[in-house]
């Protein structure tokens, strides 16, 4: 069973919901949505937290919240933590997160788990 922690998890859920983006551009271009995900973005500052500081502390907290003091989790809670990291957004932003988490792939999800894990790697060297 293949395992994250937590910056290989805030990486994955960024890159999923980027590729998510870039499938439903149209749809969500110009809106809350695309706000969300720059906000998250790890790449415009050169700590490699989010572009907005609040995400990458809300979303420390949410882990910390969720799993206590456990290092690892694996892909499938990963998975199951986005639904909880959106749930914490409801009321805050004008979308349904939720609606989009429902539309997620967990195939992508994998993808994009052992992206973030082998990109990180890459990155410590």
């Amino acid at each position: 069973m293949n395992k994250l922690n937590e910056e290989q998890l805030y990486y994955a859920v960024f890159f999923l919901l980027d590729r998510f983006y870039d499938q439903y551009e149209e749809e969500f271009k110009g809106g809350l949505f695309e706000v969300f995900l720059s906000a998250m973005d790890p790449f415009v500052f050169v700590d490699s937290r989010s572009a907005d500081p609040a995400m990458s502390i809300e979303f420390e907290k949410c882990f910390k919240k969720t799993f206590g003091e456990r290092n690892l989790i694996g892909f499938d809670e990963g998975f199951q933590f986005i639904k909880i990291y959106f749930d914490y957004y409801v009321g805050i932003y004008a979308f349904d997160l939720q609606s989009i988490f429902k539309r997620l792939s967990k195939k992508d999800w994998e993808k994009c788990c052992n992206y973030a894990i082998e990109f990180l790697k890459g990155n410590k060297n």
